[in-house]
């Protein structure tokens, strides 16, 4: 089974994403913060990662991101950040 890491602070945000993916075979691994999702990219090796841009704690999306893409054993995963700022600047 193909499985997505969702990296995502708000507990209903991370249950709809978990009920909506599983519905459609996925098995999901949640975080809810950057670090935790790092520790669990590096433990479980996903096939897709949801990151939230907007992480409270010591490291944001960005950095989530930045982190991923230098370790030589996940940088090859896809990622897709989410975020609710839809302003021209923030894209």
């Amino acid at each position: 089974m193909r499985s997505i890491l969702t990296i995502e602070d708000h507990a209903g945000i991370r249950k709809l994403i978990r009920i909506t993916l599983q519905f459609e075979g996925y098995q999901i691994i949640e975080a809810d913060t950057g670090d935790s999702g790092l520790a669990a990219a590096l433990a479980q090796r996903p096939d897709l990662i949801l990151v939230d841009v907007m992480q409270p704690g010591r490291i944001d999306g960005q950095e989530v991101c930045r982190q991923l893409r230098q370790s030589p054993a996940i940088r090859h995963l896809p990622i897709i950040l989410q975020t609710a700022l839809g302003g021209a600047g923030d894209q």
